[in-house]
């Protein structure tokens, strides 16, 4: 499977990826989610990840069209009076196409997000999901990431 960094002409394919993240999220938090996304902001978001030096935005082409990515961000974290100095890597979108999924396509792009941030000398790697999202649930902790800190909310 090719797995390789998104260029411009990529990016209509990558909003529609994306729209498919953003409906299971706008599904279970319509109080939190767009449904669709903003088209102008998403595309603003997801050109940060292909541009900006400390992101990285990489797709999954298995045999002709892309049929998932990944977005990630090696943040590097100053020392405090709390904490320590650290390289923070940081999966902050992973997305496959439903047609796609249970064909090893997440896994690879995943396996090559921590790959690369690895590379980058993140010391951490550190990804967030919704509690709703099982599968993303399941594929990280397949790939060895355990929960480091829970969020909780009181919606009003």
């Amino acid at each position: 499977m090719l797995i390789r960094e998104a260029v411009e002409a990529d990016m209509p394919r990558i909003c529609a990826l994306n729209d498919v993240v953003q409906r299971l999220h706008a599904d279970h938090r319509p109080d939190v989610y767009r449904r669709p996304a903003e088209p102008e902001g998403l595309l603003t978001i997801l050109n940060k990840a292909r541009i900006e030096p400390a992101w990285r935005l990489w797709v999954a082409e298995p045999e002709i069209d892309v049929q998932g990515y990944v977005a990630t961000e090696l943040i590097e974290k100053s020392e405090t009076a709390l904490r320590k100095p650290h390289s923070e890597g940081h999966i902050h979108h992973i997305s496959v196409d439903p047609a796609a999924r249970r064909n090893g396509v997440g896994r690879a792009l995943a396996q090559h997000a921590i790959a690369v941030l690895r590379e980058q000398r993140a010391d951490r790697i550190t990804v967030g999901y919704w509690a709703f999202n099982k599968p993303s649930e399941a594929l990280f902790g397949s790939l060895g990431f355990e929960p480091a800190s829970v969020y909780a909310e009181l919606v009003f």
